[in-house]
């Protein structure tokens, strides 16, 4: 963890765990590969604290833009995996709303 601030990976990983499951997130961290591991910290550090890890936007809204998007990309095989940690932390309700009912 030479490349980057280790505060900021820290805070990431806190966020990734929270959002995705400690188990998942640790997995991929043990798998990873003297290749794959600074992306690894790369993604943690910057995307989960770096993007993710601000006030402005609360997880809520900033889950279901991530879920726009990828529907306006045309990823909908995406959908599965990033819509699950928001069925999980209670920000979508596939039962009430029937959102991506193909992909779920």
């Amino acid at each position: 963890m030479s490349a980057f601030d280790e505060d900021l990976f820290l805070k990431g990983l806190e966020q990734r765990k929270a959002t995705l499951g400690a188990e998942y997130v640790e997995k991929n961290l043990a798998a990873a590969d003297d290749f794959t591991r600074p992306f690894q910290e790369a993604m943690t550090a910057w995307c989960w604290r770096f993007g993710w890890g601000d006030d402005i936007i609360d997880a809520k809204t900033r889950s279901m833009m991530n879920l726009s998007m990828i529907g306006a990309l045309g990823k909908m095989d995406l959908s599965r995996f990033c819509a699950a940690p928001s069925a999980r932390l209670s920000y979508l309700s596939f039962e009430s709303d029937g959102a991506f009912p193909a992909q779920c």
